[in-house]
């Protein structure tokens, strides 16, 4: 329990450079179990992120290895769904779960 209030605190560190970003912070899901997870659901992802903003907050947080570790993925998800194309689909919702071993959902919804 204590694992999961102490990522709770760090993703609540992480969501003003989530937007800064130009991202939004939709959902969080915890996991208890053997090994607990916790999962953020962030959205925004057909947006392009701001590489000189994204270098800033990895300087000024690079001691901080959760915020790094995010916002590393959340730079993964961002190239992939604007590469992966999917019949009329497109991906603007990424899962990303802190856990062992962590892991990237993105979610393809029909283009309108």
């Amino acid at each position: 329990m204590e694992k999961l209030a102490e990522l709770t605190r760090e993703i609540e560190e992480i969501q003003p450079f989530i937007r800064e970003l130009g991202y939004a912070l939709e959902s969080i899901q915890m996991g208890v179990g053997l090994i607990p997870d916790i999962a953020i659901e962030i959205s925004g992802l057909t947006k392009i992120m701001d590489e000189d903003i994204y270098n800033k907050i990895l300087e000024e947080n690079r001691d901080k290895k959760v915020t790094i570790s995010v916002l590393k993925t959340l730079q993964m998800a961002s190239l992939l769904q604007r590469k992966i194309k999917i019949m009329g689909m497109r991906s603007d919702y990424a899962t990303i779960t802190l856990g062992l071993p962590p892991k990237i959902n993105l979610k393809f919804k029909k283009d309108s």
